[in-house]
């Protein structure tokens, strides 16, 4: 009976053992992240009922390495030619329908993002993993492997079509399911104005946030924005852009008809113009009169100058703007202050933006011609006024949130392009170095 029992207990022993070292492997998920937040147009958009991508409907390509040339190749991909048939069951018509938002802003259909499981695997495998055509799979692995042993790296993709406030909440709901109790957040671009929103949420929210390094972020909005509209096109700005379109009107036309491209090119021009993000991420009030006293040609600049006269009053804008008549039945413009303000908290009665208010960075590419304000006569663009303080896309005012480039949160890299920041070694070795110390 003494034997069967000192089994017994020897058992039990072990077997609390064997529970106690699979505690740590069941509970090994970090309670830090770092999370990277995609720029516009630089998340996966999938057809959550098929698994099918939808922006792009390619992989195996990466953006920082496509060519006019390989964008040749890509037009022989199968999911690229079922496209061409523009009115197809996978045609054009048919993603333009699934891709187009309502007219309150909201999604039209079923369409997730993609995620990458604790192994490494996407969610979606017919679509990239890393972002829109891989993008941002050099800071990921970079991450993963300097950071990988302390932090959860985590690339939240996101439905860029749809306005920041309803991304900010499902951040603030991936977070808490998560349990993390301590976040880094890396974000590129409009990921910024993301990240903003979230922090501007709630004191929950700041506190759960360590360090916040932005990116190229318009915080004060970017004047290419307003292009857009203007010409939707420019969401395509890729030199020998024309020659291709040449190509594609002419394999479109020669599938469906006469006209077909016409057809498909008018379907694309309403879904730019009626997507809230352009005008969330239009020019802000700060940026009139930004310049002032900081460059000589550039004082006394506004936002836009329409036959010769600098506009910088900013409710004259946004009526001059508004009067352009992109999305008249979303009525966007009325809407950009509303959306601009949700980057704001009031602190002491005095109106503070969000991101000042936890440990940011504020990474600021420079050297680059960046538009500063748009020319009209009457109601045609006619040019832009350039500068090199900006990467190209986002001028530095804005993507310094404001503060000068000597300012100690400011980190400002020369000769650097706006897609650079997410990608170039010293910039990524930067955001290590900021995270950890």
């Amino acid at each position: 009976m003494k034997k069967t029992s000192k089994l017994l207990i020897m058992v039990l022993v072990l077997s609390l053992l064997v529970a106690m070292l699979a505690i740590p492997t069941a509970c090994s998920e970090k309670k830090e992240a770092i999370i990277i937040l995609p720029g516009i147009m630089g998340s996966n958009l999938i057809d959550g009922n098929t698994g099918e991508p939808l922006w792009a409907p390619i992989k195996g390509y990466n953006m920082h390495e496509l060519s006019v040339s390989q964008i040749g190749s890509i037009l022989n991909e199968s999911s690229v030619k079922a496209l061409l048939d523009i009115r197809g069951e996978k045609g054009a018509l048919k993603w333009l329908e699934k891709m187009t938002v309502k007219p309150d802003g909201t999604s039209n259909y079923n369409i997730v993002t993609q995620s990458i499981n604790k192994r490494g695997e996407p969610t979606y495998p017919l679509s990239s993993t890393y972002g829109t055509l891989e993008y941002y799979e050099k800071m990921y692995k970079y991450f993963q492997k300097n950071l990988g042993k302390n932090y959860d790296i985590v690339l939240f993709e996101y439905d860029w079509r749809l306005d920041n406030m309803s991304a900010a909440m499902r951040l603030e709901n991936f977070i808490k399911e998560k349990g993390y109790k301590k976040v880094n957040i890396v974000a590129h671009s409009m990921g910024g104005i993301l990240a903003s929103t979230f922090i501007g949420r709630s004191e929950e929210n700041r506190a759960v946030v360590n360090k916040f390094i932005s990116l190229g972020t318009p915080y004060y909005g970017s004047l290419k924005a307003i292009r857009v509209p203007e010409n939707p096109l420019s969401l395509l700005e890729m030199d020998g852009i024309d020659s291709l379109l040449g190509t594609v009107r002419k394999m479109i036309d020669s599938i469906g008809g006469e006209g077909s491209f016409d057809e498909f090119y008018n379907g694309f021009i309403s879904f730019a113009r009626n997507l809230p993000t352009i005008y969330q991420l239009m020019p802000y009030a700060e940026m009139t009169g930004a310049y002032d006293g900081r460059e000589e040609e550039l004082s006394n600049l506004g936002i836009i100058t329409v036959d010769g006269d600098s506009i910088k009053d900013y409710d004259e804008v946004i009526a001059f703007l508004s009067e352009r008549g992109f999305c008249e039945s979303n009525n966007y413009f009325s809407k950009i202050v509303g959306w601009q303000n949700e980057q704001f908290v009031e602190v002491n009665g005095e109106r503070v933006h969000a991101s000042t208010l936890v440990d940011t960075t504020y990474f600021v590419g420079l050297g680059m011609d960046t538009e500063l304000s748009i020319n009209y006569e009457g109601d045609e663009m006619v040019g832009v006024t350039t500068s090199k303080l900006g990467d190209g896309t986002v001028p530095s005012f804005s993507a310094s949130c404001g503060l000068p480039l000597d300012n100690e949160r400011v980190v400002s890299f020369d000769n650097t392009g706006h897609g650079d920041l997410a990608y170039l070694d010293n910039c990524l070795e930067k955001i290590a170095e900021v995270i950890t110390k």
